[in-house]
């Protein structure tokens, strides 16, 4: 039989080891929360970003960096193509302005535009490209209406190849 001392100290060690064993748990579930708010943070960033991509009409699998470089060199088209646009106005509306309204730079424009629709005919052919990714580069970079770009790309083409 133990002496009061002796129970008090085995009492006391017990106390102290199970304090010990609780602060052990504490901190390893705090670790594990720690740990789900990153993934959670991680999964929430790439929804983010795949949602940034398909406003943009981009494929949206892939590791976030490869989202994330999509996502910039679209942007940097997109910006190139809007300069060429702000240009194109700025110049007809000078035209406009002066009276000598030159029918050449409309007559490029639309030289452009039929390019850019007979590469994506071939995109969409070779199954590089879905109609839905012409259609959108189309609409942003020519800013066109619903009926032309159908018309345009041929709503043939968006049976055949919406994905």
């Amino acid at each position: 039989m133990d002496t009061p001392e002796s129970a008090s100290v085995k009492m006391e060690t017990f106390r102290i080891n199970e304090e010990k064993r609780l602060d052990a748990k504490r901190a390893e579930l705090l670790k594990q929360a720690e740990k789900k708010d990153k993934e959670s943070a991680k999964d929430k960033q790439k929804q983010d970003l795949k949602d940034q991509a398909m406003a943009l009409g981009l494929k949206t699998s892939g590791s976030r960096n490869e989202l994330r470089k999509r996502i910039a060199k679209e942007a940097k088209e997109d910006k190139k193509k809007k300069d060429i646009l702000d240009d194109l106005k700025l110049q007809q509306a000078r035209k406009s302005l002066s009276g000598s309204g030159n029918d050449k730079e409309y007559e490029r424009q639309e030289e452009k535009l039929n390019e850019d629709v007979d590469k994506w005919k071939l995109a969409m052919r070779s199954g590089n490209a879905s109609w839905a990714d012409a259609w959108g580069s189309i609409q942003r970079t020519y800013g066109l209406s619903v009926e032309r770009i159908d018309e345009l790309l041929g709503l043939d083409y968006r049976a055949e190849h919406d994905k």
